[in-house]
Order: structure tokens, then C-alpha cells, then sequence
């Protein structure tokens, strides 16, 4: 990276000696045990979804590697077994997210780890500080791009995500400052345009980020280089992806190393397999049905009124097919009315032609606030209002500032590892499923990691 005058110095070089010289990664271990746990439950529900099966299809049986495909019989590459475990976290939505990246972190990161884990000869402890640097510098990247990278019309997940997967690479393979600094440019080459969200094709950004930051990582091991202006130079993403009122890496930067952004923003944790944008329409419907003791028949409408630029991603009114469902609001309401929430088993093709839920359906509406309001993408979210109108003529009403599993109302640790029996034992069994949770809640003790590796394959 000599290919500029010595005198210029660009952000890419300093969030790159960050994630060389980060020795703080141990206190955030906690949140790294809980991402996998989550993650790793995630790849199995996903495991059986149509795209997955495709996938599978398409590059088992002429593949050879030592990276498993989990939950699967054959192995690939490390880079295809990054891309095939991502996109199948990512496949149902139930992967953890969070507000400063607007984008699906672990399920990006943690494959491209487990994938790279033997080639890095990994310890258990090795693996939670490349996740947690990984982490904190996708972070730190998606707060000097948003709100305006999402809202320009580009999927975070894939572009944001692969910078987060290339520095958690760097780190496990220990990669010099150079070297993390190629990586890092050579990933902003990775793209995901926010018209897929409601096709299959969106859970491949996952995937595609996750492979990016392998591969970009490797590439930059072997002394292939890229430029350092990638980041704030002319013609950078935060020229191209970004807006003049988005923060820069200018503001972002400094605070790497004086307070983890994730402290601040935290990770969103998944009890519904859609958007998270759905979960606090859902989570106040189902509260006013439960505190009231309604019915969907006690029911005459519900209207849920959120900020305009929020909702949108959700606007599907009417999905006919599991992918459109995933983010429609008007679903994710008729279902909490009609099924009591949103499962996996509400996401079937004879949902979208059952009388009951066509009947809840009907008295959805879903309506934006008149006013721009405060922007969904700041980290703090306007609270979504609930108004739903009995039979009887009753308005009952209530706002919801945050859905469960949200930092600021987590899940419990007991409901994150039941989310893991739930999706991992069907197909290990439970003995081994115990085992495999056992090994993961204490993971920063196992000198490799090949055990879980091979217990989830």
C-alpha cells in the first residue's frame, strides 16, 4: 500500500492498527459466548431452509475441503464452507443484528471464523477475540456510513459486514497492521443492494460477506494489496456510500479503544424468525391481546403507526411466499392476532390461504408517523404505536420503545440457550446437543476448537 505519497494518512491504516494491538476483547467474552450460541442455532434452523437445500445442491457434491458444511455430510473449501454457513444463518431470519451497523454481524463473522479455525490453528479463546475485534470495527465502520449507507439503498449486512468478517480474519490469522489494512480495503469490494430484502436473495448477502472477509484476509496473508484511500480517500465508500450528514470515520475512529461501541449499541437477539423491524408491532399487539385477554373474533382492527423510513423495509402488504412475509409488518400483526406470534411453522405456503389468518389480515393496517420524526437509523428508535379496536368498540393503545431480546430488554441467558436446544436438537440429538452447548459456554477454555467443529458437522 506505498502507491500513495508517505505524508497522506487515511482511516483505513488506524482502524487497522486497532485491530492489530486490541487487548481488551477478553471483557467482552460473555457477549462473543451468547453470539455463537445464537449463530450456531441459527445455521441449524437454516439448515432445512429451500435456499440452503439448493445451496447444497449446487456445491456439495463437487466440492472437497477440510472446512465443514454444518449440519450437513460433506466438507468444502474454507471459503464456500463460510458462504453455505452464513446464508443459512441468515436464511430465516432469526440472527442477531444491531443498531449501529444496521446490519447481521455474527452470522457474517462467526462462519468465516469456524471456517478459517483450522488453518489458524484456533483456541477457544483465540476465536472470541477475532469475533469481538471483528465486532467493534464493524461498528465502528457502520456508524461513519449510516443512516444514510441503509437508506441510499444498500444492504449493510453485505457491504459492512464483510469489512466486520475481513478484521475479525486478520486478527484470528494474525495479520500485521499492512497486511489488516489490504484486508480491510480489498473487502470493501463486496456489495449487497437493499431490492433484494424479500427474495432469497438476500440472505446470500450474509453469505457473500462472510466469504469476502475470509477470502480479502487470506489474499492480504499473501502480500496482495489494495489501496488505502478505500475508506474516507476520493472515491472511498464514504463518498459513495455514505451522505455529507452521515458522522465519517473522522468522528467514528476516535473512539476505538476509549469505550466499545458495543457497550453502546449491544446486539438485538431474535425470538421471531422475521425482520427485526416486525418485533415491536408483534410484541404490542400480542401485549394488548394478553393484558386484555382478547381474541382475534374480540378484534375489529389494530393499526400500528411507525417513522416512515423504518416501516418501509417492512411494507409488504400482502406477502404470498415465506420471503415476503420475513418483512411484512401487516404478517407479523395478523399472525400475533391469529397463531398467537410468528414461528417457523406460520412461514408455510397454507398460511397465506388460511381463512383465519386472511381474516386477521383484513384488519391490519399498518401507517407511518405524518412527520419525518427521529431517524430509525440513529440508535434511538421512536417508539411504534399500537391501536388496536375491539368489537365492542374499545380503543385499546400502546406504545413499544423496545421488542424483547433488544439491548435494553435482553433476552435471558436461559432463553438464548433454549433458542439452541430448540433449533440444535433435531439435529444432533440432545446428548450431543448438551454437549456442544457445554463446550460453547465454555469455550475460552479449550485449547482448539476442532471439538465444536466436529460436533456440529
Amino acid at each position: 500500500m506505498n502507491q500513495f505519497a508517505a505524508s497522506e494518512h487515511f482511516a483505513i491504516e488506524d482502524i487497522a492498527q486497532w485491530i492489530t494491538s486490541n487487548n481488551s476483547s477478553a471483557d467482552y467474552a460473555e457477549t462473543a459466548i451468547e453470539s455463537f450460541i445464537d449463530t450456531i442455532a441459527c445455521i441449524a434452523a437454516g439448515s432445512d431452509a429451500d435456499l440452503t437445500k439448493r445451496l447444497h445442491a449446487g456445491f456439495g457434491s463437487g466440492g472437497s475441503g477440510d472446512a465443514p458444511v454444518f449440519f450437513s455430510n460433506f466438507s468444502q473449501n474454507p471459503s464456500t464452507a463460510a458462504l453455505l454457513n452464513a446464508t443459512a444463518g441468515h436464511a430465516l431470519e432469526l440472527d442477531d443484528w444491531d443498531k449501529a451497523t444496521e446490519a447481521h454481524m455474527s452470522v457474517a463473522i462467526l462462519p468465516a471464523l469456524l471456517a478459517l479455525s483450522k488453518k489458524a490453528n484456533a483456541s477457544g479463546s483465540k476465536l472470541v477475540d477475532a469475533f469481538i475485534v471483528g465486532l467493534e470495527a464493524g461498528m465502528c465502520c457502520g456508524k461513519a456510513l449510516n443512516p444514510c449507507h441503509l437508506s441510499r439503498g444498500w444492504h449493510p449486512t453485505s457491504t459492512i459486514g464483510a469489512l466486520g468478517a475481513a478484521a475479525a480474519c486478520s486478527r484470528l490469522l494474525g495479520l500485521t497492521t499492512n497486511e489488516t489494512a489490504n484486508a480491510l480495503s480489498l473487502a470493501t469490494t463486496n456489495a449487497g443492494l437493499k431490492c433484494q430484502i424479500g427474495t432469497t436473495g438476500k440472505a446470500l448477502h450474509a453469505g457473500f460477506a462472510s466469504q469476502t472477509g475470509l477470502q480479502c484476509a487470506v489474499m492480504a496473508s499473501q502480500s496482495i494489496t489494495a489501496s488505502p484511500s478505500a475508506f474516507d480517500g476520493a472515491g472511498g465508500i464514504q463518498q459513495l456510500l455514505s451522505s455529507p450528514s452521515s458522522p465519517g470515520f473522522q468522528v467514528t475512529i476516535p473512539r476505538l479503544g476509549q469505550g466499545y461501541y458495543l457497550e453502546s449499541y449491544g446486539l438485538v437477539r431474535k425470538l421471531y424468525p422475521t425482520c427485526g423491524i416486525m418485533h415491536r408491532p408483534i410484541d404490542g399487539t400480542l401485549e394488548i391481546l394478553s393484558q386484555n385477554d382478547l381474541s382475534a373474533d374480540d378484534v375489529a382492527s389494530v393499526t400500528v403507526t411507525g417513522d416512515a423510513e423504518e416501516f418501509a423495509i417492512c411494507g409488504i402488504a400482502n406477502p404470498t411466499s415465506a420471503a415476503q412475509a420475513r418483512f411484512s409488518i401487516a404478517f407479523g400483526v395478523a399472525a400475533a392476532l391469529c397463531r398467537g406470534g410468528v414461528t417457523l411453522a406460520d412461514l408455510d405456503d397454507q398460511t397465506f390461504v388460511d381463512p383465519d389468518y386472511r381474516r386477521a389480515l383484513a384488519k391490519v393496517r399498518v401507517l407511518t408517523f405524518g412527520d419525518a420524526g427521529q431517524s430509525a437509523h440513529q440508535g434511538s428508535y421512536r417508539p411504534v404505536h399500537v391501536d388496536l379496536m375491539t368489537q365492542a368498540g374499545e380503543s385499546i393503545e400502546n406504545e413499544v420503545a423496545y421488542a424483547r431480546g433488544w439491548p435494553e430488554a435482553p433476552l435471558l441467558r436461559n432463553e438464548v440457550e433454549q433458542k439452541f436446544v430448540t433449533y440444535v436438537s433435531p439435529k444432533l440429538g440432545r446428548p450431543r446437543t448438551d454437549a456442544l452447548l457445554k463446550m460453547l459456554c465454555n469455550i475460552e477454555t479449550l485449547p482448539s476448537v476442532d471439538p465444536i467443529i466436529k460436533t456440529i458437522s
